[in-house]
Parts: C-alpha cells; sequence; structure tokens
C-alpha cells in the first residue's frame, strides 16, 4: 500500500485580513442601515405628531374666531368680537370672570364651551389657551372695537418676535400646545377630568408669564428646534389678531347696519337742529365726544355701538356754511358740519 502526502495548505494572511475587513464592513453597513431606519421612523413620527398638533391649534383658532364672530347671536345686545374666558379648573368650560379688567388670563383652552371634543396636542396634551384682557368677555373693557389692541407678544427661544412688533399687531389672544413634560414639570392629576392633569400653567408651558398689571403686556415664547433638542422649551402656538376676527366680523349683514344705524342717528340728530346749534368739535377724541353728548343713543343695543365704535368716527365743524366734494362730487347744498 502506497501511503500518499497530503499537501497542508497555508491560508493567505493577505486573505484573511480582507476576509476580516469585509465582514467589519457588513457589521458597520447593517449597523448604519438600522441608525437610518431608526432615524427615519423617529422624523415620520414627529412629522404625525406636529401634523397633529397643527391640526388641533388651526380647529381651535377656527372656533374661537366663530365664538367672537357670533357673540351677540348668544349674548343680547351686547357687539361682536369679544373672546371667552379660559378654563381655570380643567372641566372644559370657560370660568368667569377671568381676572380684573384689562388684565390678561391664562387656563386651559375651553373646548366644552367652544362645542369641541378635547383637542389634544401631538403629545397626548390638551391645548392652553392665553386672552389679552382688552378681548376677553368677563369683565370686559372699556371699549372695543378693531382698533384695540392686544397685550401679547409672541417670541420663539432664539428671541426672535413673532407676533406683536407694533401695538396694533398684537395678538388678541394665543392658543398654546404644551406637548411633553420638560425638566422638573409634575402633571399628577388634579381630580377627575377629561384632560387630566394639573391646573397649573408652569406645569405645562415653559414661558408664559402672564402680567397682573392692568393693560400691560405679556411676553410668552414658543419653541425652536434648538429648545426642543435642548429641552428648555417645546411649546408650539398659533395666535390670533383683531384682522382674524374682524375679517369675519365685516362678512355679517348686521355688523353693518350696526355702523350704518348708528352713523343715520347721529346725522338725523344733527341736521334737527339749527345751524347755529350744532356742537363744535370738541379738543381730542376727533371732535367726537360733543355730538355724542349732543346725540346720546338711545336703547341698550344702539348704546353699546356707539360707546364701542365712536372712536372711529370723525367730526367737525366748518367756519363758513360751504359745498364739500364727497366721492369726487360737489355738494348741492352748502354744509355746516361733517360727520366721517
Amino acid at each position: 500500500m502506497r501511503i500518499r502526502p497530503f499537501p497542508l495548505r497555508v491560508s493567505n494572511p493577505k486573505n484573511q485580513h480582507g476576509s476580516a475587513i469585509l465582514i467589519i464592513l457588513t457589521i458597520i453597513g447593517i449597523g448604519a442601515a438600522f441608525m437610518l431606519v431608526s432615524a427615519l421612523n423617529k422624523a415620520n413620527n414627529q412629522i404625525a405628531r406636529d401634523k397633529t398638533t397643527a391640526a388641533a391649534l388651526a380647529q381651535a383658532k377656527d372656533a374661537l374666531i366663530g365664538f367672537a364672530a357670533t357673540y351677540r347671536d348668544t349674548h343680547a345686545n351686547e357687539i361682536f368680537g369679544y373672546l371667552p374666558c379660559p378654563d381655570t379648573n380643567n372641566d372644559g368650560q370657560a370660568d368667569t370672570p377671568c381676572g380684573t379688567q384689562d388684565v390678561s388670563t391664562i387656563g386651559r383652552l375651553p373646548w366644552n364651551s367652544l362645542g369641541l371634543p378635547s383637542l389634544r396636542d401631538g403629545g397626548g396634551e390638551c391645548l392652553w389657551l392665553a386672552v389679552s384682557g382688552s378681548a376677553k368677555d368677563n369683565p370686559k373693557t372699556t371699549i372695543f372695537n378693531w382698533d384695540t389692541t392686544g397685550q401679547i407678544i409672541v417670541q420663539d427661544a432664539g428671541g426672535a418676535v413673532l407676533a406683536g412688533t407694533a401695538p396694533h399687531e398684537r395678538p388678541l389672544a394665543l392658543i398654546l400646545a404644551p406637548r411633553g413634560v420638560i425638566g422638573t414639570q409634575t402633571r399628577a392629576s388634579a381630580g377627575a377630568s377629561e384632560c387630566g392633569g394639573s391646573n397649573t400653567a408652569t406645569d405645562y408651558l415653559e414661558n408664559a408669564s402672564i402680567s397682573a398689571v392692568a393693560g400691560a403686556t405679556s411676553s410668552i415664547t414658543l419653541s425652536t428646534a434648538a429648545s426642543v433638542a435642548g429641552s428648555t422649551n417645546n411649546d408650539q402656538g398659533l395666535w390670533i389678531t383683531s384682522k382674524d376676527i374682524f375679517d369675519r366680523i365685516k362678512k355679517r349683514s348686521d355688523f353693518k347696519n350696526d355702523i350704518d344705524t348708528m352713523m343715520i342717528d347721529l346725522r338725523d340728530c344733527l341736521n334737527s337742529l339749527a345751524p347755529t346749534s350744532l356742537p363744535v368739535a370738541s379738543i381730542g377724541n376727533k371732535g367726537i365726544n360733543n355730538i355724542i353728548a349732543t346725540c346720546p343713543a338711545i336703547g341698550t343695543k344702539k348704546i353699546k355701538v356707539q360707546d364701542n365704535w365712536k372712536e372711529n368716527l370723525l367730526y367737525a365743524k366748518l367756519p363758513t356754511p360751504t359745498k364739500i366734494i364727497i366721492d369726487g362730487a360737489l355738494t348741492s347744498n352748502s354744509c355746516t358740519a361733517v360727520l366721517l
């Protein structure tokens, strides 16, 4: 029997090295793919949560504007435009009165009073609401119309002003989505309620301090990407301006009738006087005070309209009766006074 030697094969060190690199690259590739998929899933989840938040804020804003635009429908003889007080005891109802006159207030969105479900943000939390003292319906400010300025300035965590640079741009209200817990916030339940959690704003909102001074402006801070990443502020919000409210109110025929009736009543009253008896324009308030004293409104609704909208009128008594140009045409008769 012939014994044949079995050749000993020695692996090439270069081949071993190449295989090891291939294995390492494969592991790295799998890990990178896993991280990419995880990151994409996280991003998609965040996008979905942000969409939920945006939809809730938009629905709340529309309901609040609707409340303001139909205010007199549910509050006889009042004017249009007021906003509800927030919910301060977590039952979904607007709690009135909220604070004192011209002092802004903050609480949860009164979803039940607005005929809404308990709207939730992407973090599963119910929405909050800050209302300017100048726009809340109880107690009301002295004069409220489309020239009324809000008492809220909205800025982001980077210091940029988002709304309220000029007085007439200040929001009348701000709807807030608190989202998840940050820092030492605690949201332990305070009694049975649909929204759950506490009634303390600082348990939900990072920078939403409201001034207790009548007429004072309060600054509320919303999040940026950096503040969310740094866990210093994750609040989102949507504000309501005077234009938002009165753009809808102006579509109402009864609002136009209110203003037309006020003008016609004042005109008829002034025309009933002898020219020499017409009041002179008062100093300040666009000359109106003296004619309001001479021709006061009669009836609760008319009084409310005149009290709140008189500052939008202009009255001037001419030195001598003369014809004037109105809408490009010269009047046929001489005028002693003008009401705009």
